[in-house]
């Protein structure tokens, strides 16, 4: 199969088992961001540069980051504990750190998640199509975006309460 092909069947993958998972929370942030914008005196952080397109690209390249940081020179046919641990940290670090500091209040850290998740699982996708024989890492790419996903919008939850409160 040529790379062409490997990479088409990544896209063909990566928009049957994420375009709805993904597509419908950046649909609904989309909403909830126009609906914030009428309150933005109250829901903006003036002193926050980090609007939600920067947020989202910080998000989308902290994601690639994370796995060329923990799993683009490993195994590909398993993946280290201690590799899987420090990524999850790391990714919990970054989402929270990023969250904190974006200029939205409830739109902000969903969409530093929202990026994050798709800039990670989609480099996940094209690193393992290219070594997995079995053609189950579309199964992994699926397990990935809802179990992270899951993980990545209750931290999100927890950084806009916590910035709630703060105010």
């Amino acid at each position: 199969m040529s790379t062409v092909d490997t990479l088409l069947g990544v896209l063909r993958v990566v928009l049957l088992f994420g375009g709805i998972p993904m597509g419908v929370p950046a649909l609904v942030l989309v909403f909830m961001h126009l609906s914030e914008r009428e309150n933005a005196d109250e829901l903006r952080t003036d002193g926050r540069a980090l609007g939600n397109v920067g947020a989202a690209v910080s998000g989308v390249a902290v994601g690639v980051s994370l796995w060329l940081l923990w799993f683009s020179w490993g195994n590909p046919a398993g993946y280290a504990t201690w590799a899987i641990v420090g990524a999850v940290v790391t990714a919990l670090t970054a989402v929270v750190g990023i969250g904190a500091v974006t200029r939205w209040r409830q739109t902000g850290p969903f969409v530093v998640a929202l990026g994050g998740l798709f800039g990670f699982s989609s480099t996940y996708a094209v690193d393992a199509s290219f070594y997995d024989t079995t053609g189950l890492w579309g199964v992994g790419y699926l397990m990935i975006v809802f179990i992270a996903g899951f993980i990545l919008a209750a931290i999100a939850t927890g950084i806009v309460l916590v910035r709630g409160r703060a105010r």
